[in-house]
């Protein structure tokens, strides 16, 4: 149970990082710094749109992995060998 509530609440943090914040942002940046970066040729649009989305599958992925089977997700690097010289 509790890697169940850990799970939605790291989500929900998540989800406000990086979706609630990038959404409220451009409306706290002045007017005239606006139209500087947009002048610029910077896209804040289109990279707040990719944090956004970003974000939700990332929320979306730690919420999904804190609701299935823990041994499902671990993975064994048992396999793996490293080089030695």
């Amino acid at each position: 149970m509790a890697s169940k509530s850990g799970a939605v609440i790291s989500a929900l943090i998540t989800l406000v990082l990086f979706v609630g914040i990038p959404y409220l942002l451009p409306s706290y940046i002045p007017a005239d710094l606006l139209v500087q970066v947009e002048s610029s040729g910077f896209d804040l649009a289109g990279f707040t749109n990719q944090i956004m989305t970003i974000g939700a599958v990332t929320a979306g992925l730690t919420l999904a992995v804190g609701f299935v089977n823990p041994n499902s997700v671990s993975v064994s690097y048992t396999h793996l060998t490293l080089p030695t010289n």
